[in-house]
């Protein structure tokens, strides 16, 4: 395992651990605890729901965001920030990575803030977060990651299930990650197909 991907594991790790420690003490202290394993339909759910994420992604940050001016900046939060991101890592770290952000982001986001202060905040937090001081050279990808917030923040509302939403949030995050890595080295090698 690269020393990179081996930081980007333990800085994650590290991260959504933490959101997951906070949130399972202030759902104790509010007798909110989740439930600890999820159903089959809420898995069913939360399959389903990851596709218009995935449209969207592809809109945003495919081929398109090449094609038009006004998507220039999802292009380059692309190239410089998620694609070297997808390359560090293999299918197992892709693996571990998007299922501790799921889980962490979910519990913490939508389980506990949105339900203490509601889904607005919950999302502009989220996005507020996930890029700290930098924000303002990403401001409208914050803008679309408020939006994710909000879908994901939709979902939990509608369903009444953590679960659901972690396993969109999870199974997006992996979708997301292998195939920018599979495009990236297709278009590197100019071959068809790539290993994730």
């Amino acid at each position: 395992m690269k020393l990179a991907q081996q930081r980007i594991i333990r800085f994650t790790l590290l991260v959504e651990a933490s959101l997951v420690a906070i949130s399972l003490v202030w759902a104790s202290s509010r007798a909110l605890m989740p439930p600890l394993v999820p159903t089959w339909n809420e898995i069913g759910w939360g399959l389903v729901f990851v596709a218009p994420l995935v449209f969207v992604n592809l809109l945003l940050f495919g081929p398109l965001a090449n094609s038009f001016v006004i998507l220039k900046r999802c292009q380059l939060f692309r190239d410089q920030v998620l694609v070297p991101l997808a390359l560090q890592l293999d299918i197992t770290s892709a693996l571990i990575v998007s299922i501790s952000a799921g889980i962490g982001e979910e519990l913490f986001f939508r389980y506990m803030l949105q339900t203490e202060f509601g889904i607005f905040i919950a999302s502009l937090l989220f996005a507020v977060l996930h890029f700290g001081p930098i924000i303002v050279n990403y401001y409208f990808i914050a803008s679309i990651y408020l939006l994710f917030g909000l879908y994901f923040g939709a979902i939990f509302a509608a369903t009444g299930s953590i679960w659901t939403a972690v396993i969109t949030h999870a199974v997006y995050d992996f979708v997301a990650l292998c195939y920018l890595k599979r495009v990236h080295l297709r278009q590197v090698t100019g071959q068809n197909t790539a290993p994730v």
